[in-house]
């Protein structure tokens, strides 16, 4: 299970974290990723829901729902249990991932703008994934556990339509753990264009909470 660290700070600290495009809720600061999603203090003003900037793997913060696929691993969203609708336009991506030509999940390379969302899942959970382009582009859809090693730790994916058509997968967990679904495109500019995401998760696991004291923290700098 993982174990996200609450850091005791004060204003200073605070302050140090909180970038300027930043919605802020003070609840949110130093949780997990999991318990700041949860959390009713991690909403925008109009009453959506916010989503969390997991810095660094450490730190957690609470950003307005503007985007609710995130263009890296480290910014995007944690989905729990239940279903997810979303939207996103291409030409806010960068081409991020990719996929080597042969490999046993989609088959395919992946070179074109790619966006993220992420689900930790207990074991025995699950995650189903689809993906839907309003234009031309040929997607591909994989689940991997490492961003930093894409081709090394797919474990589910598709690649199995051809351009403008539905690409679609479905994975079960053994061990559990934390899983990075990657909405991509096998061409390398696709043009413009909205791509429709949703699916189904079932048996996520929450993030657990650890404190530790302000002293422990000011002596990890000296």
């Amino acid at each position: 299970m993982r174990t996200a660290i609450v850091l005791v700070a004060g204003l200073a600290m605070i302050g140090l974290l909180a970038g300027a495009t930043t919605v802020s809720a003070d609840e949110c600061f130093g949780l997990g990723r999991w318990d700041c999603n949860q959390h009713p203090g991690c909403t925008t003003g109009g009453g959506d829901p916010g989503h969390c900037y997991w810095t660094g793997q450490t730190y957690c913060w609470c950003h307005a729902l503007t985007l609710a696929i995130a263009d890296v691993c480290d910014v995007s969203i944690e989905l729990t249990d239940g279903s997810f609708d979303f939207t996103y336009a291409t030409a806010a991506m960068t081409n991020n991932y990719t996929l080597p030509a042969g490999n046993p999940c989609t088959g395919y390379t992946a070179n074109g703008p790619d966006g993220v969302a992420n689900v930790y899942l207990a074991p025995g959970g699950s995650v189903e994934a689809h993906m839907d382009p309003d234009g031309t582009q040929d997607s591909s859809l994989y689940l991997i556990t490492d961003c930093a090693n894409p081709s090394g730790t797919c474990v589910a994916g598709a690649d199995d339509t051809f351009s403008g058509q539905e690409e679609t997968f479905t994975y079960t967990s053994a061990t559990g753990g934390i899983y990075y679904i990657i909405f991509d495109s096998w061409t390398s500019a696709p043009g413009p264009q909205n791509v429709h995401v949703w699916g189904y998760v079932q048996g996520s696991a929450p993030t657990a909470v650890e404190a530790i004291s302000w002293g422990t923290i000011k002596a990890m700098y000296r």
